[in-house]
């Protein structure tokens, strides 16, 4: 009876070199290859270190003893934690059209360390963003209006809303410089220039005004000169208006304008008995009124800084050449510039 105790150890014994079922699992690292593992067990789970990969062996003979065996059960790019700091490389896509992201938000967050974001719900009615950066807590604009071309956002204290509107430029003031250049103040080109006369109104107080009367068949020059505004935005264009009239109502009678610009700088190498006008010109073109003779007109073009402008910078001296380009005309007679109006932007 002594010897019974050797029974059941010789039977738990062959129980194990047989493979029996009782084995259930175990888990192993390897620094780089979980793949290359050749003595893994059905189950056996195997975490790759280098890129956060989680494998479990599926033998078909009981072993794992080639690669195609370890199947991947967690990829890299699935990995989470659910307490602490996540602090792996590489990026966390949450894109799925059914997927919603969660921001942190309270009213006041505490967002003081670089990297942080939070929503902070009582800034203002509409929510704000709050990133961190470096060191200065930064504001996301949210707004539920719906913004048009060119307009910017602004803040109201009053109501706590964000709405979307024209920009006033800076500081709040003009969006561009203008000027009016007048007839009388050009200067005539010396073989084909305008004529420029004195007209008087009829109506109360007469008032009284200079215009150039442009020949219908001829390319009539004046010439004005300014110095480009130190606050010009650079490499911007600006946008012309020509204010002209006609004693004309024929339809479908087009008026011409042709306009080139010299730019000089500051020991430009051009000097000024050298200056040329940039080749290409601006044409800009209407037909008269046909309602009624010598109503005002308003003919506008935009001087594209890349095609018109010579390369012109804030501080240059600029000069203007204009003239009725007949070529591009069929108006049957004088047309009378009352004045150019230039709207230069400012920065």
């Amino acid at each position: 009876m002594k010897k019974q105790w050797f029974i059941p150890f010789l039977l738990l014994s062959l129980i194990f070199l047989l493979g029996a079922t009782w084995y259930t699992w175990r888990y192993r690292t390897h620094a780089t290859d979980c793949t290359s593992l050749t003595d893994g067990r059905l189950r056996d789970l195997c975490f790759e270190e280098d890129d956060n990969t989680l494998y479990k062996c599926e033998a078909a003979d009981g072993l794992c003893d080639t690669a195609g065996e370890w199947t991947v059960i967690i990829p890299n790019d699935a990995y989470f934690k659910l307490g602490g700091d996540v602090a792996t490389a590489g990026t966390y896509d949450f894109g799925s059209a059914s997927v919603v992201l969660e921001i942190p938000n309270a009213a006041a967050p505490t967002t003081d360390a670089t990297g942080k974001i939070a929503i902070d719900t009582d800034l203002i009615t509409q929510g704000m963003l709050q990133v961190y950066l470096t060191s200065a807590l930064c504001n996301v604009v949210a707004t539920t209006d719906t913004p048009a071309d060119n307009e910017i956002p602004k803040y109201d204290s009053a109501s706590g809303t964000i709405t979307w509107e024209a920009d006033a430029g800076a500081g709040g003031g003009a969006t561009y410089r203008e000027i009016t250049l007048l007839p009388e103040s050009s200067v005539l080109d010396d073989n084909n220039p305008p004529a420029i006369t004195v007209v008087e109104s009829t109506g109360t107080g007469t008032p009284r005004f200079r215009v150039a009367n442009f020949d219908a068949s001829t390319d009539e020059i004046i010439y004005w000169t300014f110095v480009l505004p130190s606050d010009y935005t650079a490499s911007s264009s600006p946008i012309v208006d020509v204010y002209w009239y006609s004693d004309d109502t024929g339809a479908n009678e087009t008026c011409a304008w042709g306009i080139q610009v010299s730019a000089t700088t500051e020991a430009d190498t051009d000097d000024m008995l050298e200056q040329a006008c940039d080749a290409d010109v601006l044409v800009v073109t209407e037909d008269v009124n046909t309602t009624e003779a010598t109503r005002l007109m308003k003919t506008s073009g935009t001087l594209t800084y890349a095609t018109y402008m010579d390369g012109a910078a804030a501080g240059d001296v600029i000069t203007i050449r204009f003239f009725r380009d007949v070529s591009a005309d069929d108006l049957s007679s004088d047309a009378s510039l009352h004045s150019v109006h230039i709207k230069i932007p400012r920065s």
